[in-house]
């Protein structure tokens, strides 16, 4: 049986893999879709294997969430559930991610931090109880996980996929001339340091990770390639201040392939 795979995804998506495997009059036509609320879809191909993908903004599908027994979403949400075929073998979901940025970027009224993997928390700063972070990451990323589970529940055939976000990037310098949407928080509260965001984000994907395999979804994590020798994205695989390119889109379909995406289910 040929696969049919489908990628879903918003930003994250159009920046990197779009950018990279598609035209750019498919680009700025997404673009258009994107700022007009509409959903997009189309195809590509890349060695030989079909790629549909569908795309949207995220403000169009609403609210989801788990309450540990239940997925909860919107009308338009089921509407983009249901334009991938029902036979569908393989669903990579680019879907969300903004939360991680939305947790780490901008320094907070009160600087805290935490010690995680063997980093010390920075002198100064109000400690935090790991376990008080990663319940509030897990509040954070919680309509992350509805989303991979209403996939999964749809499509129990399927081998999902879960690509998470990039990694933060390293240079302040480089945040604040790409701030996008946070030019005005960035002025008022500043950057949160890079070892801080750092952890955020280890924390926040290394729980999402965890839980999406007692599902039985797998998440694929930022390519190594694409890494700062200290664990930041490299500017040459970033987009603004929180996405990957063209280059980190090139590098999701390269760690699919060497973790045999493609094998038959």
């Amino acid at each position: 049986m040929n696969n049919k795979i489908w990628m879903v995804g918003n930003s994250q998506l159009h920046l990197s893999v779009i950018t990279e495997f598609c035209s750019e009059d498919d680009f700025s036509r997404l673009y258009q879709d994107w700022k007009s609320l509409r959903i997009s879809e189309g195809k590509f191909f890349k060695d030989g294997n079909e790629i549909n993908y569908l795309f949207c903004n995220m403000g169009l599908l609403g609210q989801i969430s788990f309450d540990g027994e239940n997925v909860s979403h919107t009308q338009n949400m089921s509407i983009f559930l249901n334009k991938i075929d029902r036979d569908a073998s393989h669903i990579v979901i680019m879907l969300r991610g903004n939360e991680f940025a939305f947790e780490s970027l901008v320094e907070t009224p009160v600087p805290w931090d935490f010690s995680y993997n063997n980093s010390p928390a920075i002198k100064g700063r109000q400690l935090l109880k790991i376990k008080d972070v990663s319940a509030h990451l897990a509040k954070a990323t919680n309509a992350t996980l509805a989303t991979c589970l209403l996939y999964k529940i749809n499509f129990p055939k399927a081998k999902i996929w879960y690509v998470t976000p990039p990694p933060p990037l390293e240079s302040e310098n480089h945040i604040l001339s790409n701030p996008e949407g946070f030019k005005d928080l960035f002025e008022k509260f500043g950057v949160r340091p890079f070892s801080v965001r750092k952890k955020i984000y280890q924390v926040m994907y290394d729980s999402l990770s965890s839980s999406l395999d007692n599902f039985g979804i797998k998440t694929l994590r930022a390519p190594l390639k694409s890494f700062t020798d200290t664990g930041g994205l490299r500017e040459d695989f970033a987009s603004g201040c929180l996405h990957g390119n063209h280059l980190y889109g090139r590098a999701i379909f390269e760690l699919m392939e060497k973790e045999d995406f493609y094998a038959p289910l």
